[in-house]
């Protein structure tokens, strides 16, 4: 695969910086079931999925945020893991994309 091209590289330095300290975030706010922090924190990462050209994860992030009324809440927390492990495996191969490797 070519290296990024410096708008690429822009882009992903940027997307990369925000998933680096949301993830984290979200997942502390799983683990203590603040539901207003994740549904927030959703909501900020759409940005960062929508920019990636990343549809799933656009749709995860919305139900997330405005299903989580109409969804069991088992059913809901699988969802919010499943986006945070999709979310973590686009942190890594940014960060591969752009170390070149």
């Amino acid at each position: 695969m070519p290296p990024p091209s410096c708008h690429e590289r822009l882009l992903f330095e940027r997307c990369l910086n925000e998933m680096s300290h949301k993830i984290p975030r979200l997942r502390q706010a799983m683990s203590t079931r603040d539901v207003e922090t994740v549904c927030g924190l959703a909501r900020d990462l759409r940005n960062t999925v929508s920019v990636l050209g990343l549809p799933r994860l656009f749709q995860m992030s919305q139900d997330i945020e405005y299903r989580r009324q109409e969804l069991a809440r088992p059913e809901w927390d699988r969802h919010c893991d499943r986006f945070c492990d999709l979310l973590e495996r686009v942190q890594y191969n940014l960060q591969r994309r752009l170390s070149g490797n």
